[in-house]
């Protein structure tokens, strides 16, 4: 067993802290109050005096109503929704990798070749020529003549006599045939 020495890449993490910046919309609503000049249509009677030419000249008077504009003041309330845009640094932990070189030492096993004589037996074949006799049996076709008894059928002429129906006086028939009537 040997020792060595190896040189070794190792990803270390180094924590570190960032600072970034962003904006926020800030948002906030406030109640106000607000007085504003109105004018109100007043009916109000007035009387006017006009001139009639009938014959003669006239004055008459008529109550008429009519509308008047009155100035006043109107208070109100109503909602303001306020934003301003602010910017804020944030810091944040991060984390960064880095590669480092680190140098161990490991045990592992050598093989060493080494000599050895050994004597052993060892049984070797060798191929010898060698006369034997064998004894065999072998078939061998051979051609013999020999008297068979065969049945055998032979055609012989033989002489039939055969009695044939005399046929009834000939009456013309319709079938055609040529042996009808002799004919």
């Amino acid at each position: 067993t040997e020792n060595r020495t190896q040189n070794v890449t190792v990803c270390e993490m180094v924590p570190s802290t960032e600072t970034y910046q962003y904006n926020v919309c800030l948002q906030r609503t406030e109640t106000r109050t607000r007085t504003v000049p109105v004018c109100e249509m007043v009916p109000t009677q007035q009387t006017y005096q006009y001139n009639v030419c009938l014959q003669r000249t006239e004055n008459r008077s008529q109550t008429v109503k009519v509308c008047e504009m009155v100035p006043s003041t109107e208070t109100y309330t109503y909602n303001v929704c306020l934003q301003r845009n602010e910017t804020r640094t944030q810091t944040v932990p991060v984390c960064e990798y880095v590669n480092e070189q680190q140098t161990r030492t490991v045990n592992y096993t050598v093989c060493v070749p080494r000599q050895k004589t050994e004597t052993y037996s060892e049984t070797v074949c060798h191929v010898v020529a060698k006369k034997q006799i064998q004894k065999y049996t072998v078939c061998v076709p051979v051609n013999v003549t020999k008297s068979v008894q065969v049945q055998v059928c032979k055609m012989v002429p033989k002489t039939v006599t055969v009695q044939v129906p005399i046929a009834p006086a000939c009456s013309p028939c319709n079938t055609g045939c040529s042996n009808c009537c002799g004919g």
